[in-house]
């Protein structure tokens, strides 16, 4: 049975790589749109209140083929500004 000492510079080497594997996975994981369902989800409105929501410029979305989708940005703005404030 063979004994391996770690040393300083492995456990660089092993931080930086994590480091690395860590970045890669969020880039991967971050995205700037919904889809139409999680959208409707998110809201809790009705596909036609939706439409009126784009039509109105309520919220930004972008057309790819015949699918619609939202920008994450556009609708947690919309769902801020339907906050109340608490009075205390």
């Amino acid at each position: 049975m063979s004994i391996e000492i770690l040393t300083k510079k492995d456990l660089q080497i092993f931080g930086n790589d994590l480091i690395n594997q860590l970045q890669n996975k969020l880039k991967v994981t971050q995205k700037e749109y919904y889809t139409k369902e999680e959208t409707l989800e998110i809201l809790q409105c009705s596909n036609r209140q939706l439409e009126i929501l784009r039509s109105n410029r309520k919220i930004a979305f972008t057309r790819i083929g015949r699918e619609y989708q939202y920008q994450i940005k556009s609708v947690n703005d919309l769902l801020n500004s339907k906050l109340i404030d608490v009075v205390q």
